[in-house]
């Protein structure tokens, strides 16, 4: 048996179970079904700088892997917050994405002590159609 590859493998297992926060689900809109919802990404050491993300998929579904949690993760890297915007697709009504972004950005600041973030440096970004979300 390789002794030294198990030694890496279980300090390794150690070392992710010890930094990596599970991410935190908060429906967008609690007094309604779960339509919509933020998807808390925390790093391990917060520079205070927090970022919205909308993923695409063209109003028609949701790119959360790549264009969300990937996102998020990659943030944390860099000491900023993710939050992940699983915003309503439209459905005939086009409003609805846009009052989610809305909403979500109003969330994030009144939750921003509790959330270590700094309400000065708050940004949205998206891809595709969250591109166009975040744009508008």
């Amino acid at each position: 048996m390789n002794y030294r590859f198990l030694h890496a493998l279980i300090c390794l297992i150690l070392l992710r179970s010890a930094t990596a926060a599970e991410p935190e689900r908060i429906p967008l809109w609690p007094d309604q079904p779960a339509q919509a919802s933020l998807t808390l990404f925390r790093p391990e050491h917060p520079t205070g700088a927090a970022m919205i993300i909308c993923p695409g998929g063209g109003y028609a579904t949701l790119v959360t892997g790549g264009e969300g949690s990937g996102i998020a993760q990659w943030l944390n890297r860099h000491g900023v917050t993710g939050i992940l915007l699983e915003y309503r697709l439209p459905q005939g009504n086009s409003e609805w994405p846009l009052l989610d972004a809305q909403r979500a950005i109003r969330l994030v600041r009144s939750k921003a002590k509790i959330w270590q973030v700094d309400p000065h440096q708050l940004g949205i970004i998206g891809f595709s159609a969250g591109g166009h979300l975040a744009s508008t």
